[in-house]
């Protein structure tokens, strides 16, 4: 008896040093998951300008930012600009952000996992001054000007021996300019507001 006794003490021992090492095996391995484990990827993407003037509204698009082994616990928008930060947890979020500021600004974008691990992606927006665009006979001929809302900066966007008459900023953006031309006729076209990209907009017969 005093043998079949000891066998039993035994075997409960050895059980629980077993449930003491599995708990411990247990435990080591969520460490190292968590020590092992993959950072998340942060995925910042801003859409192209089209109009640089202030006031400017960006959109960022984060959804391309996922956790390979793991999920997305949150994230966090910082503009640059000392403005509230966007927040979330869900990165299809639809995120904008307006600058009534001209300067470069650091758009920040950090990703933490489930782990609490962190990602981080960045990208510059440089916003411009407030612009004023009007015609000048400065040169002998009217000709297209912009300068700075202060009256500093100016410069020639569009200047020929031809007359460019009445300019305007296109309907539903200030990164295009309207205006009216002199030659055989008189033309309406389009350029962009550093005087590229010129469009004839109409074919007029001869008038004024």
């Amino acid at each position: 008896m005093p043998a079949t006794r000891d066998t039993a003490v035994r075997g409960k021992g050895k059980l629980l040093i077993t449930a003491l090492l599995l708990v411990g095996l247990m435990v080591g391995l969520a460490a190292c998951r968590g020590f092992f484990g993959q950072a998340p990827i942060a995925l910042l993407t801003i859409a192209p300008l089209v109009d640089e003037e202030v006031p400017v509204e960006i959109t960022c698009d984060i959804s391309g930012s996922n956790d390979p082994d793991g999920t997305i616990a949150s994230y966090e928008v910082d503009y640059g600009d000392g403005s509230t930060h966007d927040t979330g947890t869900d990165v299809t979020d639809a995120l904008t952000h307006e600058y009534t500021g001209e300067g470069t600004y650091n758009v920040v974008l950090t990703i933490t996992d489930n782990d609490g691990r962190i990602a981080m992606d960045t990208k510059a927006v440089t916003i411009g001054p407030v612009m004023i665009t009007f015609a000048s006979n400065r040169s002998g001929n009217y000709g297209i000007y912009r300068m700075q809302g202060d009256g500093s900066n100016e410069i020639a966007v569009r200047d020929t021996a031809a007359d460019e008459f009445f300019p305007d900023l296109v309907r539903g953006t200030r990164g295009k300019i309207a205006y009216a031309a002199e030659g055989s006729p008189w033309n309406i076209y389009s350029m962009t507001v550093d005087g590229t990209n010129i469009t004839l907009l109409t074919t007029q017969a001869a008038s004024n």
